[in-house]
């Protein structure tokens, strides 16, 4: 899986946006890479891949929508296991968008909600609640024409959260 992704970022074309991380309290680093695809002015491809050195997943599939809404969903695998499904429902509406993202089979259902606004062209703020973190926030901040900084902060309530990454986005 590791070679396949390393493959999309040699390939990759408009449409893919690439994501390089870290774990501030640990260092692990890991990176993501999603590609889509227009077919027609409705219907489009993706691809998912997740590299972390405990941890890799990859699926595809085909996705519906319009400027204002969209849904994906497809098939793939994950480390450790065959099988693992993922998608998401995305929904925008000038400077507001929410997104519903799942996965499911393989380890486990996951799933994560998050609603962003954008209070300048350069920044992007969200709230969010990711399953096994529970609530946290994102900030986007564009660095240049193609690249955004990312960081997601899930303070620690409970047996939840505690969890931060730090990192940069490439649009290609």
């Amino acid at each position: 899986m590791i070679l396949l992704a390393l493959t999309l970022v040699l390939v990759a074309k408009a449409g893919t946006v690439i994501g390089v991380y870290e774990d501030p309290r640990t260092g692990e680093a890991s990176f993501d890479v999603m590609v889509t695809e227009s077919l027609s002015p409705h219907l489009g491809t993706f691809g998912y891949f997740y590299v972390s050195p405990s941890w890799k997943e990859g699926y595809g599939g085909f996705t519906l929508g319009n400027e204002h809404w969209q849904l994906a969903a497809g098939p793939g695998f994950e480390s450790g296991q065959s099988f693992r499904y993922g998608g998401w429902i995305w929904y925008g509406n000038g400077d507001l968008s929410v997104t519903y993202a799942f996965e499911g089979a393989g380890s486990g259902y996951w799933d994560k909600y998050l609603v962003q606004y954008q209070t300048s062209p350069s920044l992007n703020l969200g709230v969010m609640e990711k399953r096994g973190l529970g609530y946290g926030g994102q900030a986007d901040l564009s660095v240049g024409k193609n690249s955004t900084f990312r960081i997601e902060y899930f303070p620690k309530t409970g047996q939840q959260g505690g969890y931060s990454q730090i990192g940069l986005r490439f649009n290609l």
